[in-house]
């Protein structure tokens, strides 16, 4: 099925895994996410990661990723760099806006990175 759950090629998580996403309000919460299909889809968790609040949905194709203190990442992203050492910008083709999402170390941070950016 097209739709399951796509590994890293490792079998190693992240992904699939757990990545805060910076909301419009400031503040970041908690999602478990995802890559099925071309899509990366996060669910929403309370803080424990026991209970789904919400789902939504990126593409992937054509995305572009950048840790957020790259030169390819925006102005608001490289703002953030310093008190988000592992963040992530994720920009879907055509759309000016990324999302900014943050992993909980360097290494899944890169992780997904990576994976994200061969999708």
């Amino acid at each position: 099925n097209s739709l399951e759950a796509t590994m890293a090629a490792d079998g190693e998580v992240p992904p699939p895994g757990l990545l805060w996403r910076l909301q419009p309000s400031g503040d970041w919460k908690l999602f478990f996410c995802e890559v099925r299909a071309a899509l990366l889809v996060l669910y929403r968790v309370k803080s424990d990661g026991s209970t789904v609040r919400g789902t939504s949905y990126m593409f992937l194709p054509g995305a572009e990723v950048a840790p957020l203190d790259s030169l390819f990442a925006s102005e608001a992203a490289r703002e953030l760099a310093r008190s988000n050492p592992h963040g992530f910008e994720l920009r879907p083709s055509g759309h000016w806006k990324g999302q900014m999402l943050r992993a909980k170390t360097r290494r899944e941070a890169d992780r997904w990175i990576e994976f994200l950016t061969t999708q």
